[in-house]
């Protein structure tokens, strides 16, 4: 009969013959290193710079996952294959580049990461993980992939990141029932049409690349939820892409797109857009069509103007649109009830629209580095503004309004020219806990 804490006196014996006595109870204590009733079901052991696995963790037949990331870790021993329940091992930053062809054993894995090691060949033993949903291979140099692979049709996410991988693998499309696929960061110049194999996938990551065209392919893809395409070379979006019912997210951040089709009106649940770090010159009128969106990305474009038609976006809470070239908002913003963070500095504004105090729900506000001469009066309405940026402006006077922002913490404004009552104002929002920030002085004056 064992007492209650047989498998903790038991651990706690095994890791002081292993390490410094001060790591034990940390180890113990660990958010994953966990017992239930007798048992250890979890066993957190990274960042312990363990160079082998110490044998006696194989007796412990009840763990559910062992955590071993960020070790030195080169082979681990052949009796972990007693570890019958393991449904997750991490391995992830070792110095593995093999893995022995028993760990097939270790049938009931779920979720296995050699991410981070020094892995050249795909593990053989892995075919035989029959159970197997979660993959994570990235910052490998893994470029062959075994047809054995679509044997493991329960594989739900596969993470190839960081592989320098020059095309996606045929393999790769054949296993049908993948929900996430990541090819990040990696040397990609295209995609090939057999993604649309993929016909349960619900997130493609194909960030960092070198594609240069998006297939129509894609289209396809009817339960995709999420594409990403940032820092990649793309300049032109097939219209097909946006025939997608189901887009909720749409990342297409530092690429050469000059302009955004106004069929991504279609996209009617994308609920997050981000477009900034390309050259697009206008935003299309159909944006008033994404009636979910909470979040548009935009900044550093080429933006002269922004269509009237954002003010039906009455979800928006966050609209970045620094560093353009805007010269003006359209009156109707006032609509944007649920807005809470406008970014809109460094552009070419002399003008604001008083509809702006409509905003009642802005909490961070940021001019500066434009061309306005005073401070909008409607400002003075926004009850739950908390930043406010008009540095680098004209303004050479400040109402004494600005007092009744009774929530703002922080106020970025040019000090020098001021009269002595607008400084006297600074001087009574600082009392009462405001942070004032200048151009030449970065901490509160």
């Amino acid at each position: 009969m064992f007492s209650e804490f047989d498998d903790k006196e038991k651990l706690t014996d095994i890791l002081k013959e292993y390490l410094p006595e001060s790591f034990v109870q940390d180890v113990l204590d660990r958010y994953n290193t966990e017992f239930i009733g007798e048992r250890l079901v979890k066993l957190d052991l990274k960042n312990l710079y363990l160079k082998e696995l110490p044998e006696e963790i194989t007796s412990f037949k009840s763990l559910r996952r062992l955590d071993l990331r960020y070790n030195e870790l080169r082979k681990l021993p052949d009796n972990i294959v007693n570890l019958i329940n393991l449904k997750r091992l991490d391995l992830r930053n070792n110095k593995f580049e093999k893995f022995q062809s028993i760990l097939s054993n270790l049938i009931n894995l779920t979720q296995l990461d050699i991410r981070e090691n020094n892995i050249q060949q795909f593990p053989e033993f892995i075919l035989k993980l029959y159970n197997l949903r979660e993959l994570e291979l990235n910052k490998n140099s893994i470029s062959e992939f075994p047809g054995g692979l679509k044997n493991l049709k329960k594989l739900r996410i596969i993470n190839l990141r960081h592989n320098g991988l020059i095309e996606i693998p045929k393999i790769i499309c054949e296993l049908s029932n993948l929900r996430v696929l990541d090819v990040g960061n990696n040397q990609l110049r295209e995609i090939p049409n057999s993604i649309n194999n993929l016909d349960k996938l619900i997130f493609l990551n194909c960030q960092k690349n070198r594609l240069e065209s998006i297939p129509t392919a894609l289209s396809d893809l009817k339960r995709l939820q999420r594409l990403d395409f940032r820092s990649n070379n793309l300049d032109f979006i097939p219209k097909q892409i946006f025939n997608s019912d189901s887009l909720v997210k749409f990342d297409l951040i530092s690429n050469k797109f000059t302009e955004i089709p106004e069929e991504i009106g279609n996209l009617y649940k994308l609920v997050d857009l981000r477009i900034y770090d390309n050259k697009v010159q206008k935003l299309p009128e159909s944006i008033e069509n994404l009636k979910m969106i909470w979040r548009i990305e935009a900044h550093y474009n080429q933006l002269t103007a922004i269509p009237e038609t954002v003010g039906n976006l009455q979800n928006l809470k966050v609209l970045t649109l620094n560093n353009n070239q805007l010269e003006s908002l359209p009156e109707n913003i006032k609509y944007l009830t649920n807005l809470e963070y406008l970014y809109l500095h460094n552009n070419n504004l002399s003008y604001f629209p008083q509809t702006l105090g409509k905003c009642l729900n802005l909490r961070i506000l940021d001019l500066s580095n434009n061309h306005l001469e005073r401070l909008p009066k409607s400002i003075m309405k926004l009850e739950n503004l908390n930043y406010l940026n008009i540095k680098g402006n004209q303004i050479i006077n400040i109402p004494d309004n600005i007092l009744n922002l009774k929530k703002l913490k922080i106020l970025g404004i040019n000090q020098i020219g001021l009269s002595d009552p607008d400084l006297g104002i600074l001087k009574r929002l600082k009392d009462r806990g405001c942070k004032i920030y200048s151009p030449n002085n970065q901490t509160n004056t």
